[in-house]
């Protein structure tokens, strides 16, 4: 970060504005546009990749730690027993991971590129005024992969905006990726034949991927780390939004389970 003037990376907790969060949404989506119209290289891609992400991904959110960050979450919140009883029917879908990288691929045929860990702090940001930030790049690409683009939004859209914005607003930001699609993939034939089968697999893959990774990122010790680069008088006010976006992914996955699982 030293070698870039002005510019900054964002934490979880952060809360980017609506036209902030589309800027970047479009560029999501001209990506994948441009991996519609380069097949060949996708395949090339996904054939010379040695080190699958997926690989990392079974490492880390093995059943028995996925169960035990579940059983951790009860006993950290013993009011919020319900959501956890709709969550461990994400759980149990881990042992068969086979399977579950299936569920993960069903929601866009043909695989195009993904990033793999969209969030915002995997942005670069530019300082504009004492509480406003403009998008520069999209950084970290070590573990992108020829697999679902549905992976990125997912990531991204929870991360990058308020709950409340993400509980009414979300099918917004994914209307403008659709439009940039639409307009950019120069008539080639999309993964998602229509606007609401896009939606369909992001609601279906929302909670695969946001389920184990709420109940990891949730423990204490996951949010000090997260938050350990804030100056010690902007900590409370950052935990207090970063559990409420905690509970605000959990929410969305509860919602979308209970639909389709």
């Amino acid at each position: 970060m030293e070698y870039f003037e002005n510019c900054v990376k964002m934490d979880m907790h952060a809360e980017n504005k609506e036209d902030v969060c589309t800027e970047v949404t479009k560029w999501l989506a001209t990506i994948t546009a441009w991996a519609i119209r380069n097949p060949k290289i996708m395949a090339e891609i996904r054939d010379s990749v040695e080190l699958k992400p997926s690989d990392t991904l079974k490492e880390l959110f093995t059943y028995d730690k996925t169960l035990a960050n579940l059983n951790s979450f009860v006993d950290a919140h013993p009011q919020r027993v319900q959501e956890a009883e709709a969550m461990r029917k994400i759980v149990d879908l881990v042992p068969d991971f086979n399977n579950y990288q299936r569920l993960l691929a069903n929601t866009c045929q043909p695989p195009l590129l993904a990033h793999m860990d969209m969030w915002s702090g995997n942005i670069l940001w530019r300082k504009t005024t004492d509480r406003e930030y403009q998008p520069i790049a999209i950084i970290d690409w070590q573990v992108c992969e020829v697999g679902t683009p549905i992976n990125d939004l997912v990531r991204w859209i929870p991360s990058a905006v308020s709950v409340e914005e993400l509980l009414t607003n979300r099918n917004k930001y994914l209307r403008d990726y659709y439009s940039v699609l639409l307009e950019k993939a120069d008539g080639c034939k999309l993964p998602w034949e229509t606007f609401e089968k896009l939606v369909d697999s992001f609601e279906r893959l929302y909670p695969l991927l946001m389920v184990p990774m709420a109940l990891l990122f949730i423990k204490p010790e996951m949010m000090g780390m997260m938050l350990a680069a804030r100056a010690d008088h902007e900590k409370a006010e950052a935990q207090q939004n970063y559990m409420k976006k905690m509970f605000g992914f959990i929410e969305c996955a509860v919602e979308c389970i209970q639909k389709y699982y």
